[in-house]
């Protein structure tokens, strides 16, 4: 029962011609109603491998005397979400509307009775109905597998000066000025569990923000201190990441009553003593430009500048059959508080103007000469050559050349000399063969090759 044509005594009673009052019957289009069972699966008794039933509810309409309880709760009593691709899918006890359109029922809902995302009662549920004896959740008609909180509060939107009067337009009632801290609200699709996505807007600057495991007592998303979502991507069009995660909070000394502003922060520079990428972002920005305004500054301007946002304990990239393009038309910056890994079955291949291995490599920030990395094929190429003028070498006795000794080796011995020795070392540098240089790892081969 959905629609239905009934008596409402004392809404819209009537006088007869005698002056006597009557009840006249009305038409319900929505009647009010409380779920007793949710199809959100094939696994879930009431869908019975129906498809079309996924997310039908069986509700009891607080109309229908036909029914004693949710316990006897049928087939007539089954509802299907109204809107097509949109469903906001109850748990039993929940209040909903109920209607019936071309002979098929449909509901609406849940409805918010007493202002909180996580469950609402239905303060029209009479519990007395039933011919079964109840109490507790059973009582109101709640699952026993629903996890309450009674501490969820509605996500808010505080008025921010810098966002939301980015013109520092005054305050008053001229046709040019603004009403004290009036702003409109966002689009919310809200969870039960402290999960939402926001498409929203600060003045007329759109933006997007999806949030999972949010404290549900802080009615702010954030990304620092003991107020921060699990996860969070934002979409922004002005504003700084710190202009719009003011309300950050992190306790003081563990005291709730005094909480403090946690500004974000990249983690890899949370890290005591680490290696800090904020300071290698100030040494190679040649504007000379402080690294907070660049990192976390970043759209605090008049002209608006998109970015995007994304934070959590973990996030996993994965192309699980082509390829991964990370690309930026200034800087790429990549920091890690303990290491940065990177493995490829084949090939790694760095490629620029200048690569240097370790900050201080570059001259232009140490103020030291630059080391360059040693060739390995042109040094062997020199150590090859050296070796060959040395075994050259010879000591002369009444005009007569002798090999140099070795080791205090007899003047002129045949097997024991400078020579022999020499020989072994060219033969470990002959090109091609020796395992002085790497056969995986490579430089540059750019300089003309050493010629002897």
């Amino acid at each position: 029962m959905g629609s239905i044509i009934t008596n409402l005594p004392g809404i819209h009673d009537i006088s007869s011609l005698f002056g006597a009052k009557k009840t006249q019957k009305v038409f319900m289009q929505f009647t009010p109603g409380i779920v007793g069972s949710v199809g959100t699966s094939n696994e879930s008794g009431i869908v019975q491998g129906d498809p079309t039933a996924i997310n039908s509810i069986l509700a009891l309409c607080h109309y229908d005397e036909s029914t004693n309880g949710l316990g006897d709760l049928d087939e007539r009593n089954r509802y299907y979400p109204l809107m097509r691709g949109i469903v906001d899918c109850p748990v039993p006890g929940d209040p909903v509307l109920l209607c019936t359109i071309g002979n098929r029922q449909y509901y609406l809902g849940p409805l918010n009775t007493t202002g909180n995302p996580n469950f609402n009662f239905d303060y029209l549920y009479n519990p007395r109905r039933s011919s079964k004896k109840r109490s507790g959740r059973d009582k109101i008609g709640l699952s026993k597998n629903f996890k309450t909180d009674s501490t969820s509060t509605f996500l808010q939107k505080r008025y921010d000066e810098d966002l939301d009067n980015p013109g520092n337009k005054q305050y008053g009632d001229g046709p040019d000025e603004l009403n004290f801290r009036d702003i409109h609200g966002d689009m919310v699709l809200e969870g039960r569990h402290g999960n939402a996505i926001r498409i929203g807007s600060r003045h007329k600057d759109p933006s997007i923000m999806i949030s999972n495991n949010r404290k549900v007592s802080w009615p702010y998303e954030g990304i620092m201190g003991n107020t921060k979502c699990g996860s969070l991507i934002g979409m922004f069009t002005r504003g700084s990441l710190r202009q719009h995660f003011r309300e950050d909070r992190q306790l003081v000394d563990g005291n709730p009553d005094t909480p403090a502003i946690a500004p974000f922060i990249l983690a890899s520079d949370t890290i005591e003593n680490g290696i800090l990428i904020s300071q290698l972002v100030g040494d190679i920005n040649e504007t000379n430009t402080h690294e907070t305004q660049i990192i976390y500054d970043y759209g605090k301007t008049a002209e608006a500048k998109d970015q995007i946002l994304q934070t959590s304990e973990r996030i996993t990239i994965n192309a699980n059959t082509e390829s991964i393009f990370m690309s930026a038309k200034m800087n790429v910056h990549i920091g890690a508080g303990n290491s940065l890994t990177i493995s490829a079955t084949n090939d790694i291949i760095f490629e620029g103007g200048n690569i240097y291995l370790g900050r201080n490599a570059n001259k232009d920030i140490s103020g030291r000469d630059e080391q360059g990395l040693v060739k390995g094929e042109n040094l062997r190429a020199v150590l090859e050559h050296l070796v060959d003028i040395l075994m050259l070498a010879n000591g002369y006795c009444n005009g007569i050349p002798l090999p140099l000794g070795y080791k205090g080796s007899p003047v002129g011995h045949p097997t024991i000399n400078l020579t022999n020795e020499l020989s072994k070392i060219k033969t470990a540098l002959v090109k091609g063969t020796t395992s002085i240089l790497s056969k995986t790892c490579f430089v540059d081969g750019e300089n003309q090759e050493y010629v002897r």
